[in-house]
């Protein structure tokens, strides 16, 4: 009983954040989530595209959604994440397409 609710709650908290990193540069070091920018358009400074982010759903605000593409450019050393695109699934859970970035 108890590895089966062990189980279930792995399996829970693997499907809140699902999605895709594609690598496209090199990672660094890991960045602050506070020190990644985010921005909607390409930055004015000459960039590397280091990852394509995708998130196909378990975020329940705007917000938390951009956190979680934040969270996932920093661990690869990304300064910016450049937002695609955000679109709701029903009436309270997002998905959306995100760059992680860095300036030369």
């Amino acid at each position: 009983m108890k590895l089966t609710l062990a189980f279930l709650m792995l399996l829970f908290l693997s499907a809140c954040s699902i999605g895709s990193t594609v690598m496209t540069g090199p990672a660094t070091d890991p960045m602050e989530v506070t020190k990644v920018s985010i921005v909607y358009q390409a930055p004015a400074c000459d960039f590397e595209t280091v990852a394509n982010i995708d998130i196909s759903g378990g975020y329940f605000s705007r917000a938390s959604l951009i956190d979680g593409f934040r969270e996932r450019a920093g661990a690869l050393g990304a300064s910016i994440v450049q937002v695609l695109y955000i679109q709701t699934i029903g009436s309270n859970e997002y998905f959306g397409s995100a760059r992680a970035l860095r300036c030369h």
